[in-house]
């Protein structure tokens, strides 16, 4: 009997280590083919997923679940996928793959252009890497995530500094990183215009690369014929392109190619063929941008709910009793204020939301003093250094300061404050929170996917460094809440159609 369950024992033992020998096969296969078939790697991921619960070989398959949506420009697929596996690894304890998530988490932010998150998370990666042996692979990563975020920028000097510091040394860079690399330095010569040097970095990208990088390579090598005149050579390569990226498929390179092919075809006067790719692109733009509002809603929610957690947890530390001490009376009397209360501020709502969506002026300019502490020259430069400022979206920088613009406009901070509190009758802090306030109306009011994104999300994309903030000042500035602009926007829109 002993030798019976000794044997069962032995042939479970071995079946329980065969099969974690199958699952870590399945994951180097998904791994090696995310770039060139997502959708292999999808299933096999899949299957490991049904497979295993809550361990080290489901949380890399679902990291290569978010890649291989990634590599479909599914970006809300993606950071689901991946915030899942954050979570994973936080209780899983391996440091390895916790970093490997974070930095392909932070791509993702980068993307969508959570600043103020993917800050955050860089933050953690950078403590993190100090626990890990192989710390040179981690600072390349992040040096090539902020020379292609600065890139995506226009902040070429900057991308150009991050490119020359990583080390491409094969310890520390894999292929996959080499491919990204060239790419973005080839990108970058063709930003600064050196289309030779462009073409010349592209040739070192070989035609067994993955699909996706492929189409990459294709994409530019087109936009170059096109700029040198050569709209056939062009049309032929974004043809080409446009295939294999529908092969992923990945709707976001796909209608990279399509661009330059309606812009081909409308210089050479091919109209069908011009509203053909035109509608075809219009479709595909339609997919991606409900898919970046789902994805930035979902991260939103995600950190939200974390950080709702972590209150709920301080204040059940700090909890206390709380008497409350009613009368009838008084409860009526509560009622009757509030009611008028609430009707009145309704009305004074309404009456601010009408101004704030009639036409508004571009600058803010109110002389208040004649006295002056610069010359009639200095102050003339000051200010049309100040209206450029204002048609510039500068003032949306989270870092910008009375100095960083004094900076700009070669003056000192007194003279500025001055010029300012005289002509815009406001200090400094006011003057960049009224521009602020008036650029994300001015959002709001004519690009309507703004009003699917969270309260939080336009707070960093006008500049400030928190909801809280953002809602403090806009309400100090226009009269109602954020929120509240927000909803009678939406009905005012209702009411129009």
């Amino acid at each position: 009997m002993k030798h019976r369950l000794f044997l069962l024992f032995l042939l479970w033992g071995s079946f329980a280590f065969s099969q974690q020998i199958a699952i870590k096969e399945l994951l180097q296969e998904a791994e090696s083919h995310y770039w060139d078939n997502p959708e292999h790697s999808i299933r096999i991921a899949e299957y490991i997923l049904n497979q295993q619960e809550k361990s080290e070989s489901s949380a890399r398959a679902n990291l290569i679940l978010g890649k291989s949506y990634f590599v479909q420009s599914k970006i809300y697929e993606a950071i689901r996928a991946t915030l899942k596996t954050k979570d994973l690894t936080r209780k899983i304890g391996n440091p390895t793959l916790q970093i490997d998530v974070d930095l392909f988490n932070l791509e993702l932010l980068r993307q969508l252009s959570l600043t103020t998150i993917s800050d955050e998370l860089k933050i953690e990666i950078d403590v993190l890497k100090n626990e890990l042996p192989h710390s040179r692979y981690v600072e390349n990563q992040l040096l090539l995530i902020d020379a292609e975020a600065a890139l995506d920028r226009g902040e070429l000097s900057n991308s150009e500094a991050y490119f020359g510091a990583i080390n491409s040394d094969a310890d520390s860079f894999d292929s996959i990183q080499n491919y990204r690399k060239t790419l973005g330095q080839a990108r970058l010569k063709f930003k600064q215009g050196a289309y030779e040097k462009s073409q010349e970095i592209l040739s070192h990208v070989p035609s067994e690369a993955p699909k996706y990088f492929q189409v990459l390579k294709l994409n530019l090598l087109a936009q170059i014929d096109f700029n040198n005149n050569e709209y056939t050579a062009a049309v032929a390569k974004w043809t080409q392109a446009k295939d294999i990226a529908k092969t992923l498929p990945n709707d976001a390179l796909a209608n990279q190619s399509l661009h330059g092919l309606i812009e081909s075809y409308l210089i050479q006067e091919d109209s069908k063929r011009y509203l053909n790719y035109k509608q075809e692109s219009n479709l595909l733009s339609s997919n991606l941008t409900t898919s970046r509002v789902q994805a930035v809603n979902f991260t939103y929610n995600y950190y939200e709910e974390l950080e709702q957690q972590s209150a709920l947890r301080r204040i059940a530390l700090t909890k206390s009793n709380i008497y409350w001490i009613s009368g009838g009376l008084i409860i009526l009397i509560l009622v009757v204020l509030g009611l008028n209360y609430y009707y009145q501020l309704r009305r004074r709502e309404y009456t601010v939301f009408k101004k704030l969506i009639a036409p508004q002026p571009t600058t803010i300019k109110k002389v208040v003093s004649d006295k002056t502490l610069v010359s009639e020259e200095t102050e003339k430069q000051l200010l049309e250094g100040l209206e450029r400022f204002e048609t510039s979206t500068d003032f949306t920088r989270s870092d910008m300061s009375i100095s960083f613009l004094a900076a700009r406009l070669n003056t000192n901070n007194k003279y500025l404050s001055d010029v300012i509190k005289r002509h815009k009758a406001k200090n400094f802090n006011g003057y960049i929170n009224q521009l602020r306030v008036n650029y994300i109306i001015e959002k709001l009011k004519t690009e309507p996917v703004y009003l699917n994104y969270k309260i939080s999300y336009l707070a960093e994309e006008s500049g400030f460094s928190s909801h809280s903030s953002f809602a403090t000042v806009f309400k100090s500035v226009t009269g109602i809440s954020p929120t509240k602009f927000l909803d009678l926007l939406k009905k005012e829109g209702d009411h129009e159609k």
